[in-house]
């Protein structure tokens, strides 16, 4: 099983389950969603989450993480200045998880990561296939929802909680970790798209 996650708290950690076929091209399944928000919007919690819903699967086997490269960085709220994503790797070890940890020390273009998605969606990268379990409903709705801002980069509207008062991105997360997993499992194919797109 390969988890992708988000750590941008509001409007909640973002975390995708997915599973990958080789045999045959590659077909990326995701099957699962996890929407952490409060008072489950911290790494451990969210990470806590994770295992609790593995396990109701049964499944104890190894976990491949993909995300954002910012979860790497040091947390001076952490007496040990652990980051996010160590904070969470330790959470699914202490639950007996064996954890891959895959996430980039960079994050792939936002425009070039997204039009290669489109792509793929419009069946221009030969051999690639998506899909995706009908109960992952806020994750379909915001693969739906994302738009292009003017330099192609995800449009990520503000908008504000009228009892917080606190303004966060609406949409975005969920299609961060998803951009972030096909990037990882297509990696040749997300070059040879970004060389081909920059000769043009």
């Amino acid at each position: 099983i390969h988890v992708s996650i988000d750590s941008n708290v509001l409007p909640y950690i973002s975390v995708t389950y997915w599973q990958v076929d080789f045999s045959d091209g590659i077909k990326i399944y995701q099957f699962h969603e996890t929407c952490a928000d409060n008072p489950n919007n911290t790494a451990r919690k969210s990470a806590k989450l994770v295992c609790d819903y593995l396990s109701s699967i049964g499944y104890n086997d190894k976990v491949y993480l993909h995300g954002d490269a910012s979860t790497k960085s040091a947390n001076n709220i952490d007496e040990e200045k652990r980051s996010f994503l160590d904070l969470f790797i330790d959470t699914l070890q202490k639950a007996h998880f064996e954890v891959v940890d895959t996430v980039s020390n960079k994050n792939p273009s936002v425009a070039m990561s997204g039009e290669f998605i489109n792509a793929i969606f419009e069946q221009a990268v030969p051999g690639i296939n998506l899909y995706f379990d009908n109960s992952c409903n806020t994750s379909i709705e915001d693969y739906m929802s994302v738009q292009k801002d003017a330099n192609g980069a995800i449009l990520k509207t503000r908008i504000k909680n009228k009892v917080t008062m606190q303004t966060y991105e609406e949409h975005g997360h969920l299609s961060d970790t998803f951009r972030y997993i096909v990037v990882d499992l297509c990696r040749n194919e997300f070059i040879a798209f970004s060389n081909k797109r920059k000769r043009n």
